[in-house]
């Protein structure tokens, strides 16, 4: 019932990080569609995402990210990566997942060990996708699963669903997956925190687990 103005989402933005400066969280994080995917057609895609990052940019919040569907239909993956992710020693163009564990400081501005019992996991949702593989393989397994899934013709939009049962509806060329690499990236994650008795959060664009 909350009526969404979306011409004020910079403005928003902007408000939120003035107040998360008044109160010092360890980190923020964008979960992605940070812009509109139609600002490929209309040739701003650079303006709106610095008006974003530079926003981003008056805070001494460390800021991390998660892709969306919305920055793979204005940039490629390089772009994004070189835009987005470059700083990042975990991540490269074929590569957008990573994990951190966030540095936290105490009243007195002393750092503290309180970071260190979690570590934070963000996933790439279209490692394996039509819209933002991560290779010419992942891109192969994507469409070879859609093609069993999903009987309709994908290359346009408004049939997509057309005699589909319910819980394949997932199989649409906006969603995507992991590829037996990140699988393995996230396990070994888990076992690796788990040896260090830290809390786990994952973060994803997209659900990673589709109730029945």
């Amino acid at each position: 019932t909350r009526i969404r103005r979306y011409h004020q989402s910079l403005r928003i933005l902007q408000e939120a990080v003035s107040v998360w400066d008044k109160n010092s969280p360890s980190f923020s994080i964008l979960l992605g569609d940070m812009i509109d995917g139609k600002t490929k057609l209309l040739k701003n895609e650079d303006k709106c995402l610095n008006d974003v990052l530079s926003i981003v940019k008056t805070t001494s919040i460390p800021f991390h990210y998660v892709c969306g569907n919305h920055e793979h239909y204005a940039f490629n993956r390089t772009s994004i990566y070189n835009k987005i992710l470059d700083s990042r020693p975990q991540c490269s163009p074929s590569q957008f997942y990573y994990s951190f564990s966030p540095d936290v400081y105490d009243s007195d501005g002393v750092k503290s060990d309180v970071g260190d019992k979690y570590r934070f996991i963000c996933l790439d949702a279209y490692d394996t996708s039509l819209i933002g593989a991560s290779s010419e393989e992942t891109l192969a397994q994507a469409r070879a699963i859609l093609a069993e899934k999903n009987p309709n013709d994908l290359t346009q939009g408004g049939t997509w669903f057309n005699n589909l049962e319910r819980e394949n509806y997932r199989f649409v060329p906006y969603n995507g997956g992991l590829s037996s690499k990140q699988m393995t990236f996230l396990k070994n994650e888990l076992l690796a925190a788990g040896e260090l008795s830290q809390k786990v959060v994952v973060f994803c664009h997209q659900p990673i687990h589709a109730p029945k």
